[in-house]
């Protein structure tokens, strides 16, 4: 009896040393919390004085590529689920769609900020909530899957009715500052040969969408800017791309036949006819020696997946940009309750 034990003894003792070899090299390929706090920032400060110096622990990592195509294939196999912040209370229990309640510090609250558009503003949402949460600023997100906000998304039957649902939310809320986070569809689709009358349609009617949209916001609009897309699908792997001596081409990563200077121009025609509204761009957070990057070429993880979110590597390059915004935010002395939303 005693000789079977010590056979089973030395059997899971194996197996405990094969899984303690293990873990270090591939330690969070199915662990989406694990991913999640390598790229949440902790801040210290020397002195409660002293500006806080932010790290987030990957960047004291020495990962082996087998782990980092882990963490690529990971954001891209479980981005629904990414979509997900851990902070929201979500109205619809078994989707991250429709709202995302956030609680506030403090019930007595002076200023309100809500995000708005398609996937997009739960992917960056969150940022907006780090920053520009206090403790009398709430901030609430509000997403419809594939709709877009300054046009009808006609290629889904469930955006048909985005202009009333997305105005509905901000009549409901009637916040003090609003960001449309979109990723922007079928204006990059058009064509160059695009008539100048057709163009005239498409910036009147995202016009039209902000000055509705601006009646019910007291302070601010932040309109998100088109950026260059990826293509369809788009899956980096570090090990093909630097197999065989081969040079990293960035660009070619991005969908060349989409037409982002013409959206770009819709876009900034129809946030200049609005007072309110203010532009914002972070194509040059990611953008190199002219170059825009879909991925870190120290690291050689992706800031985007393959279905065109922001990896947590992306979403932390990106919260000095919107901190900046954050920052820069002022109020008036309107309450949004007092407001005339009458249309």
């Amino acid at each position: 009896m005693k000789a079977i034990f010590y056979r089973i003894l030395c059997f899971y003792t194996v197996i405990a040393a094969f899984y303690m070899n293990e873990m270090p090299k591939r330690p969070l390929i199915n662990d989406s919390q694990r991913i999640n706090e390598m790229f949440t920032p902790a801040c210290t400060a020397e002195t409660p004085k002293s500006p806080e110096i932010c790290d987030i622990p990957f960047d004291r990592m020495n990962l082996s590529t087998e782990v980092v195509i882990g963490i690529n294939e990971f954001s891209c196999m479980n981005d629904v689920n990414q979509l997900f912040y851990s902070k929201c209370s979500y109205r619809s229990k078994s989707t991250p769609w429709g709202w995302c309640d956030l609680s506030p510090e403090n019930q007595a609250l002076a200023h309100k900020i809500l995000v708005i558009g398609n996937s997009y503003a739960g992917n960056l949402g969150r940022i907006v909530h780090e920053f520009c949460s206090t403790s009398d600023v709430e901030v609430k997100i509000f997403q419809q899957p594939a709709c877009e906000v300054l046009r009808v998304t006609t290629e889904y039957n469930h955006c048909h009715d985005t202009r009333r649902i997305f105005h509905e939310a901000v009549l409901q809320y009637k916040p003090n500052v609003l960001f449309i986070l979109t990723r922007y569809l079928k204006w990059m689709e058009l064509p160059s040969t695009t008539s100048n009358e057709t163009v005239a349609i498409e910036v009147n009617n995202a016009a039209a969408v902000l000055h509705d949209l601006s009646q019910m916001v007291t302070d601010r609009i932040f309109v998100l800017n088109a950026i260059p897309r990826q293509n369809d699908y788009f899956d980096f792997d570090p090990t093909s791309a630097l197999g065989d001596g081969n040079v990293l081409d960035q660009m070619s990563f991005i969908n060349q036949t989409l037409n982002l200077a013409l959206t770009r121009s819709i876009i900034e025609q129809a946030v200049g006819s609005c007072r309110k509204c203010k532009l914002i761009d972070y194509t040059q957070v990611f953008t190199v020696n002219n170059t825009y990057q879909t991925f870190d070429e120290r690291t050689l993880l992706s800031y985007i997946n393959c279905n065109l979110h922001y990896t947590p590597y992306g979403l932390h390059r990106l919260r000095p940009f919107f901190k900046r915004i954050c920052d820069s935010i002022s109020y008036s002395g309107i309450v949004s309750s007092e407001l005339d939303v009458t249309i």
